[in-house]
């Protein structure tokens, strides 16, 4: 093709044809200009596909951590449920008058259940590593950024400031156990630890036993306010996402 423009052009000159080489010249370099601009549009096309490919595979990523985090939060809460359920029942029945027996022992033993406090933001640090901006829509990026800034670091804020007292709790009612005594069963020695009789007029227990419902009540709402929030967010992505 080359070739062939080369000898139009040679011709033209040979013939003395200036009028018409000049007119053939701007044709070519509109040409150049044409070629030029295709190759600046395909070359851009295939970069904006690339760029959609990576964030569309980073907002997989995130959607995936945020449905894991739900899932284990979920668990969170209903441990914190069970949690608040077995401290309503040493309330209620503390206030029918009844005593402590053995048979309590392992229900004593349900108030020391607790949270560990996790999440994975792991996703979202490497897409603000390779630049956020990557994230084509602004409002995406804007939630993303408030989210992930803002929103999640709160929330866990406020969970670990409502279960700071779970491993003192934990401590006070080991604390209040009956020294071990070994006692022979069948012929098999078997240690046994209770309680108290009067576990249930002790100051320590009374205290421990309101800090438990404190603290499983105010987790279940904490817990209770934001999953919606991370629901909200995985719909959000599984929809820019298709």
């Amino acid at each position: 093709m080359i070739k062939f423009f080369r000898k139009i052009r040679q011709r033209l000159l040979t013939e003395n044809k200036f009028s018409k080489y000049l007119i053939y010249a701007i044709g070519e370099i509109i040409l150049v200009v044409i070629g030029i601009l295709i190759a600046l549009s395909i070359n851009n096309w295939n970069e904006a596909q690339r760029d959609r490919s990576f964030e569309v595979k980073m907002l997989k990523e995130i959607n995936l951590a945020l449905k894991i985090d739900i899932e284990y939060f979920k668990l969170m809460s209903t441990r914190v449920q069970t949690l608040n359920s077995n401290a309503d029942f040493f309330i209620n029945y503390i206030a029918g008058g009844n005593s402590y027996n053995d048979s309590l022992y392992n229900k004593i033993f349900g108030l020391n259940s607790g949270i560990s406090i996790q999440y994975n933001r792991g996703p979202y640090d490497a897409l603000k590593a390779s630049g956020i901006d990557k994230i084509s829509s602004d409002s995406v990026r804007n939630e993303l950024i408030y989210f992930y800034d803002f929103s999640y670091p709160k929330f866990i804020s406020s969970l670990e400031h409502y279960n700071r007292n779970h491993t003192k709790d934990i401590e006070t009612i080991v604390g209040l156990q009956n020294d071990p005594e070994i006692l022979l069963i069948n012929n098999k020695a078997n240690i046994i630890q209770g309680f108290p009789d009067d576990i249930f007029e002790q100051t320590d227990f009374l205290k421990t036993l309101r800090s438990i419902k404190f603290r499983s009540n105010r987790l279940n709402t904490v817990m209770g306010e934001f999953i919606p929030d991370i629901e909200k967010l995985i719909n959000r992505f599984e929809a820019e996402i298709k």
